[in-house]
């Protein structure tokens, strides 16, 4: 969209070689083409598409730092004033310029509805009211420029919101740039390219600027996450692009790249077999999610994280490798004569002879999400295997420091199943656990951990607390913040 007409004001905007604005002009005279411009913004990009900078009309320049954490207004002046944003949980809450600290209260969909100050009490005309795509129901002179959804708000300069993929006008209703995904191919309203949250701004958002998501089902949808983790999220829907385009060997292809994990094909019981797209897709799933949350504990990207923590990593189909592959001695007696699901042969070898399928009872959501998650189970196996001493297995073991969580039948503590035909969803070992070590219990909390998902009671809370870096012995603490850095 290069030419826009709204309130009967015309606006040009250019984009440069990546399909990002670089540009909007208003139109005081003539054609939007050819016409003379007034007021005009540009801007400019890092190498992840994130704006870092804007120069407004009147020559100051706005820098945008830290991920979205820090604002530089009148950066070039001579009293640049400075705002430092407070995230807890990936949630943007507070605000901090000069000495004044404010709040910042938000609904369902992570619009700012309101700004307090340390005391609780309102800023003076700081409330915010939106109508269904974003426009200002109530006008406010709010202290932030985070506004509808969250997002960065140029409304009342040039009538546009940063979606950080692309811009919104919330008087459209439409972004002014294509998609460059289409990220549900079964979904007709995602084949118009321009349509903001499957023209559903009541139930969804989407603030990577690619991809819907619905806020009554995902807390995360509308908060600082999204900006901070977009690449991962892209990731998310590069997977699902390949998979809805039959694309497999792309799948294993961007893992590989990207997250250094290789998909290997090999032999059960000595024929050859290989990936089928749909364990690509899961397989490529749990590395990413998996990544996600290793980056989130150690501030950078989740395929960095991930890289970081395994190196390269085999996950082989099959209970064998093929002829003359060098990797072969690598792979464990055990996992040579597995029979079914994942086998974990070391901290780089992981293998799988099958994933789980639908049933009478199990719809294909559930099928799809326990194979993923039995891929995220094995991961930690291969992580926790990887420590000699003083890793959580030894943690878990017997005469280890938290070996009562195995004492105590930790089988409570795990998130409920969604139905009987998926009583594996959140533990893989679903008997009682071995006794002997705390191996699978540890593989099941990593699980856990990835997606913060835990029951609501006493033995939920302990298990997520050893996960999250919060027990203390002999003046160390242990936890995954912990055994990532060693």
């Amino acid at each position: 969209m290069t030419c826009r007409i709204e309130d009967g004001v015309t606006w040009r905007q250019t984009y440069n070689a990546e399909n990002r604005l670089s540009k909007v002009e208003e139109i005081t005279s003539g054609t939007c083409a050819s016409g003379t411009a007034g007021d005009t913004w540009t801007f400019t990009y890092d190498g992840n598409g994130t704006r870092i900078k804007q120069v407004n009309p009147d020559d100051t320049i706005s820098l945008f730092l830290g991920g979205g954490m820090y604002t530089v207004k009148d950066a070039s002046g001579t009293t640049p004033v400075v705002t430092k944003y407070y995230s807890i949980a990936g949630q943007r809450i507070a605000m901090r310029e000069g000495n004044d600290t404010r709040f910042l209260l938000t609904d369902h969909l992570g619009s700012v509805v309101a700004v307090t100050d340390d005391t609780g009490a309102l800023v003076a005309n700081s409330q915010q009211r939106y109508m269904a795509f974003g426009s200002e129901l109530l006008e406010a002179d709010s202290p932030t420029d985070f506004s509808y959804t969250g997002q960065r708000s140029n409304t009342g300069d040039f009538g546009l919101m940063d979606y950080n993929a692309r811009w919104y006008s919330p008087s459209l209703g439409r972004f002014t740039q294509p998609d460059t995904i289409v990220p549900n191919l079964l979904n007709p309203q995602s084949l118009n390219r321009y349509s903001y949250t499957f023209n559903n701004p009541i139930n969804f958002s989407d603030p990577s600027g690619h991809n819907p998501y619905a806020c009554f089902s995902d807390p995360k949808c509308a908060n600082s996450y999204y900006s901070n983790h977009s690449s991962d999220f892209q990731d998310h829907q590069v997977i699902e692009l390949y998979h809805h385009s039959g694309q497999k060997d792309a799948i294993k292809n961007f893992v590989e790249t990207n997250y250094g994990v290789s998909l290997v094909d090999g032999r059960l019981n000595g024929n050859n077999v290989e990936w089928d797209i749909d364990g690509a897709r899961a397989a490529g799933r749990a590395v990413v999610d998996t990544g996600r949350k290793l980056g989130e504990t150690a501030g950078t990207s989740g395929g960095d994280a991930f890289q970081a923590v395994y190196g390269d990593l085999t996950i082989l189909w099959g209970n064998s490798f093929r002829d003359g592959d060098p990797n072969a001695k690598w792979m464990s007696d055990d996992c040579r004569n597995a029979g079914a699901y994942g086998c974990t042969s070391s901290a780089s070898m992981i293998s799988f002879t099958s994933l789980w399928t639908t049933s009478t009872n199990r719809p294909p959501s559930h099928a799809f999400d326990l194979s993923v998650h039995n891929v995220v189970h094995e991961l930690g196996h291969a992580f926790g295997g990887s420590f000699a001493s003083d890793g959580p297995y030894q943690a878990l073991a017997s005469g280890g420091q938290f070996r009562s969580i195995v004492n105590n039948d930790p089988r409570s503590g795990f998130h409920p199943p969604p139905s009987l035909s998926s009583s594996h969803m959140w533990r893989m070992d679903i008997g009682p656990y071995p006794t002997s070590n705390g191996n699978e219990v540890f593989a099941d909390m990593f699980l856990g951990w990835v997606y913060g998902k835990w029951a609501s009671n006493t033995t939920g809370a302990n298990m997520a607390s050893f996960m999250n870096d919060t027990l203390t012995i002999d003046g160390t603490t242990y936890g995954m913040s912990y055994w990532t850095s060693q």
